[in-house]
């Protein structure tokens, strides 16, 4: 009598150890799935991260060449056109034209040392976010 109470509570240990282990091993898989989503969830931010980045790179890039056309422009008008100036005679006159046209290429040559730095800066910080 004591050998059957004994192997019936056997049985049903074995039976209830068995299924919490199926339990145990269901919600090991739920948390890899969850794990495995939220890496495809970062993923997915990090490329539209990415995405964002080239955007502004391209809009930034339109404007630095729209500002270089507009500076182009501006430069040959100047130089087609002059500066008028009261003062100088004529020897100066011949002169001042040469200078002016260098001090017009100084701002243009600024900017695009400016313009170039920020590309480096956005390439340098495109590369840190990648790592």
């Amino acid at each position: 009598m004591e050998c059957l109470q004994f192997s019936s509570f056997g049985a049903s240990f074995g039976a209830a150890h068995s299924h919490r282990n199926r339990q145990q091993q269901q919600q090991q898989q739920q948390q890899q799935q969850q794990q495995q989503q939220q890496q495809q969830q970062q993923q997915q931010q990090q490329q539209q991260q990415q995405q964002q980045q080239q955007q502004q790179q391209q809009q930034q890039q339109q404007q630095q060449q729209q500002q270089q056309k507009c500076l182009r422009f501006l430069f040959l008008f100047l130089l087609l056109f002059g500066i008028p100036s009261k003062g100088p005679s004529e020897p100066q006159k011949r002169n001042s034209s040469k200078s002016s046209a260098e001090e017009l290429d100084r701002p243009l040559v600024k900017l695009q040392q400016q313009q170039q730095q920020q590309q480096q800066q956005q390439q340098q910080q495109q590369q840190q976010q990648q790592q």
